[in-house]
């Protein structure tokens, strides 16, 4: 009579011992990532549940905080329509930009890849060159091209009331969120266009020189091949794209107010509104930090 070999139990110690073994043989892995995962959990991490407290207090910043308000910052946030009028552009801040910026650096990644185009490697550095710019020089700058733009348009475009001369682009409450994200678009679309060629050059040629032996198209090419293999940088810029949302408060804080009018508030996210507030009244610091907290979560 055949007898069927019954699985083994797992040595108890055995899992743990592999795991030990995993962690030695990455040990110079863990070594490395130590001094990143420390300065996240002190500066990223630990100060969101540190500060949640002082939220729930009327506090002026110095010393200890001592009289107990509890909800109603968060309240007085809640019934605030600037708050609220500051979440919509930042939702329309993030909706707008990400998608476009996405596509934009996907089809720039797709035609500087190619080996063929020459000067490719100083276009890469014009279109990165914004990066490493100071957003307060290129505020200064752009301020004054904008304005001069909205001096020098068709007359038709003032007498339809489209743009007005004297606001201009910036200090015009149905141009300035848009001028902004424009802004937005151009300055940080670079490092998208970085992690698309590099993900771009990641992928093998023999799947394209296979795929033209198939008959394949350039179409194909890329539904089939280029576009699921660089899926997963897509999702990572997406999330990382998304997340930094409410940081647009150097662009509204630089475009806007290096001018001698200032934009109404249909062009100002949760971020700026919560740091101006905070910088300008000592009375509403406690109130910003329930602000931060609900934009945040929200």
């Amino acid at each position: 009579m055949a007898s069927s070999a019954l699985p083994s139990e797992r040595a108890p110690g055995r899992g743990r011992s592999s795991l030990w073994r995993r962690i030695r043989a990455n040990a110079w892995s863990y070594v490395f990532i130590t001094p990143a995962v420390i300065g996240t959990l002190l500066f990223a991490i630990y100060p969101i549940p540190a500060s949640f407290r002082y939220a729930f207090y009327n506090w002026n910043g110095i010393g200890e905080p001592r009289e107990f308000v509890g909800f109603r910052h968060f309240v007085t946030v809640a019934t605030d329509p600037i708050f609220w009028q500051s979440f919509r552009n930042s939702v329309t801040y993030t909706v707008v930009l990400v998608p476009v910026q996405l596509t934009l650096a996907l089809i720039l990644a797709l035609v500087l890849n190619n080996s063929r185009l020459p000067l490719r490697n100083v276009f890469r550095t014009i279109y990165f060159l914004p990066i490493v710019t100071s957003m307060i020089v290129i505020g200064v700058v752009l301020r004054f091209m904008f304005q001069a733009l909205a001096q020098n348009l068709p007359p038709f475009i003032y007498d339809a009331g489209i743009v007005n001369p004297v606001l201009g682009f910036l200090a015009s409450p149905q141009w300035a969120l848009p001028s902004i994200i424009a802004v937005g678009i151009w300055h940080s679309f670079g490092y998208n266009l970085i992690f698309f060629l590099a993900a771009l050059q990641g992928i093998p040629q023999e799947l394209y020189e296979a795929a033209t032996l198939d008959g394949a198209d350039a179409r194909a090419k890329f539904w089939h091949i280029t576009l699921p293999l660089i899926r997963p940088v897509g999702v990572i810029i997406l999330f990382w794209r998304s997340s930094a949302r409410g940081k647009s408060s150097t662009r509204c804080w630089r475009l806007p107010r290096a001018g001698r009018t200032t934009p109404r508030k249909s062009s100002r996210p949760t971020s700026f509104v919560s740091l101006s507030r905070s910088a300008t009244a000592t009375s509403q610091r406690t109130r910003t930090w329930a602000m931060r907290l609900q934009r945040r979560y929200l």
